[in-house]
């Protein structure tokens, strides 16, 4: 059963909406890290939905995590502000196809689907590697590889060794983007929060978009854009040996209902036979 709505009124105090979450163990949303993390990338999340914002306008944060600077923000601008997290259920394909109908049944005919989520680009087939940055997070990063094979995120990525057939140390991963792009994004978070996060895969790219929303449900990308937030950099470097974001570290795409397609069809589907 997915977890009940959190509704907070303009005059919910934030102290009060902490409390909600904490009572409610949504795992590690009261984790320190992840409210540090959370918090950094608040102005760039609130920069992907501010043109949508104001008077009138009613925003469901779906996976909203924990984020009381971002709520702030976005009630600020006089927005109705709901938020909604869920559990590990949806990762399942029946119910992630039950919750993207549900969320199409919630949204107003001429409402925007704003998705913004973890994404390297189009380039997953690409053959990279990436260094550990010390001996000192070696077997930190390890357990996150081990995890992330463990629940099918990703395969086992190949681990150089020297001319003696032994593991260079620390270590150096070698696999396709996509994957490093996982093991990245998710070692950043620390162990704190391994057995949530590493049961969600961190990559979506146009072609999941149009298969499970697009296509199923009457929808059409009007805009998409990749976000490199500089925010993320310091957190990875201590991990990895990196000097700058590899790859954008959200995708976003805003949607629409396809007004004209949608017409067309039914149209058609009501023609004689």
């Amino acid at each position: 059963m997915l977890p009940r709505m959190i509704e907070l009124p303009l005059r919910i105090s934030y102290n009060r909406y902490m409390d909600q979450i904490r009572s409610e163990h949504l795992e590690n949303h009261t984790n320190k890290t992840y409210q540090e993390r959370m918090n950094q990338t608040a102005p760039s999340k609130f920069g992907a939905i501010e043109k949508h914002l104001g008077e009138n306008v009613k925003l469901l944060d779906f996976g909203s995590g924990f984020s009381p600077e971002f709520i702030k923000q976005v009630t600020q601008t006089g927005t109705h502000y709901v938020a909604y997290d869920v559990s590990q259920i949806v990762q399942s394909r029946p119910e992630r196809t039950k919750t993207l109908a549900m969320l199409d049944r919630a949204l107003k005919p001429d409402g925007t689907i704003v998705i913004r989520d973890w994404g390297p680009g189009e380039t997953s087939s690409l053959v990279t590697s990436i260094e550990v940055a010390s001996e000192d997070v070696n077997d930190e990063v390890c357990t996150w590889v081990e995890a992330l094979v463990k629940n099918s995120v990703i395969s086992m990525p190949t681990i150089v060794c020297n001319d003696n057939d032994n593991p260079i140390s620390p270590y150096i991963y070698k696999a396709n983007s996509q994957t490093i792009y996982e093991i990245m994004f998710h070692a950043v978070w620390g162990l704190d929060s391994l057995e949530r996060e590493s049961k969600e895969s961190y990559v979506i790219v146009d072609h999941l978009i149009h298969k499970w929303i697009c296509a199923p449900h009457g929808y059409k990308i009007t805009q998409s854009q990749n976000e490199f937030d500089e925010t993320y950099l310091p957190h990875l470097q201590k991990y990895f040996k990196i000097d700058s974001i590899p790859w954008p570290t959200k995708a976003i795409y805003e949607l629409k209902k396809d007004i004209i397609n949608n017409t067309l069809a039914n149209f058609i589907a009501q023609l004689p036979q």
